[in-house]
């Protein structure tokens, strides 16, 4: 009875866990950003994960109470799009950022996370490939699993463990 009374204690309080509140940031409404952000939803849902996820369009959204936030920087083909990099070095405090890269990188699959120690940006950063195939759906494969499923797996999993540990 005891045994059980504590498993129904240790429940409680692992269920009570409060949710992760971040922020995604995307500097425009392309295909890839909202195709990602869809992905980033479906996933914190089916893994069932304590993190709730709000969007800010540009950096002008953002106020100094989000934490952590996470930047989705798509579009180019490597390195960081100039408006994230201008905006990275007026802010003092960069440990509350996440750097998502999404590269156009043609029918390459790749992931790559890099620590704010090793860093260009002094950001935390998780890099893709942004490979789109309109005839496989999108983004995302909407037929059979893929590796560039398995990519996009891998990138948002290295994402929620960078969230909750924070």
């Amino acid at each position: 009875m005891k045994r059980c009374m504590l498993v129904l204690f240790v429940l409680s309080i692992a269920c009570s866990l409060p949710a992760v509140d971040f922020t995604v940031v995307y500097l425009d409404r392309s295909e890839v950003n909202m195709e990602a952000i869809k992905h980033v939803k479906k996933e914190i849902s089916s893994q069932d994960l304590p993190l709730q996820i709000s969007y800010a369009a540009g950096f002008d959204a953002l106020d100094d109470t989000q934490d952590p936030v996470v930047i989705m920087n798509t579009g180019i083909a490597s390195g960081t799009d100039r408006r994230i990099s201008t905006y990275l070095d007026t802010v003092p405090d960069r440990g509350r950022y996440i750097l998502v890269n999404l590269y156009r990188m043609g029918k390459q699959v790749m992931f790559e996370q890099i620590s704010s120690e090793n860093s260009v940006s002094g950001v935390d950063e998780i890099s893709a490939a942004s490979y789109y195939d309109e005839a496989k759906g999108g983004l995302f494969s909407k037929k059979k699993e893929s590796a560039t499923d398995e990519m996009h797996r891998q990138w948002t999993s290295a994402l929620f463990d960078l969230l909750v540990a924070r």
